[in-house]
């Protein structure tokens, strides 16, 4: 978390968005009716994200921080957010160009 809020202030401020990827709450579904997910399982990936934005707004203060919990696999969620941000940037430069 240190090394993402020191990049996001290193490149002129950027916002910095937080995702919890977790696999299990995909698998809850098949045990728990829909929207009756423990207690305790919700509270620990909400925990988790707000843990990650208060560590990185600590250490850089002022960073806009965003959090997203997902229930898919960390690869999945990586690749996506990697095409969005290469989509976002092109984006970018065809407009200043």
């Amino acid at each position: 978390m240190d090394w993402a809020a020191d990049e996001a202030a290193a490149l002129r401020g950027v916002p910095l968005h937080v995702v919890y990827a977790s696999r299990w709450e995909r698998y809850e579904h098949a045990v728990f009716p829909e929207g009756r997910k423990p207690a305790s399982e919700r509270l620990l990936t909400d925990v988790l994200a707000v843990a990650a934005a208060k560590r990185a707004r600590a250490r850089v203060p002022g960073l806009s921080v965003t959090t997203e919990v997902v229930p898919e696999g960390s690869v999945s969620v990586l690749r996506r957010a990697a095409q969005q941000l290469l989509h976002g940037v092109a984006d970018d430069r065809r407009r200043t160009l």
